[in-house]
């Protein structure tokens, strides 16, 4: 028999917001992060700084982001995985981003001459969400 203990964890991609969770001897709970939050804002931001790579901020400092960033500041991403150009064309007015087609009849996000899937976008916050649970 292993004394290994269990622990269930469960992440939510939200289109607003998204979470990580665990399940284990305590029972189920939220994770929160250094400032003691749970949700985190499903946005990302990109900011050109000059090194030729884009520096990525995810969560709450991309939102803030946003104000004075919004074509490089992406929300909603959840809302356009899998779809085409035809599928959300009434969304594309309430997007301060840009979003051009991509390959195999899927749209992807234009930023500063790079492109982005909504796949990839959706790894940064998952991936974010991930690393607070390891840190955990």
């Amino acid at each position: 028999m292993s004394d290994a203990k269990e622990i269930i964890v469960g992440i939510d991609l939200g289109t607003t917001f998204s979470l990580v969770a665990v399940a284990d001897e305590a029972g189920p709970r939220v994770l929160r992060d250094e400032n003691g939050e749970g949700r985190l804002p499903s946005v990302i931001g990109v900011l050109d700084d000059g090194s030729g790579r884009p520096r990525v901020t995810v969560g709450w400092p991309a939102r803030a982001h946003a104000v004075e960033n919004a074509r490089s500041t992406v929300y909603s991403i959840k809302r356009l995985i899998g779809k085409g150009l035809d599928d959300i064309r009434a969304e594309l007015p309430f997007l301060a981003y840009a979003v051009e087609p991509g390959p195999n009849q899927t749209v992807r996000v234009k930023i500063d001459g790079r492109y982005y899937s909504p796949e990839e976008i959706s790894s940064v916050i998952l991936r974010n969400l991930r690393e607070r649970a390891e840190r955990q």
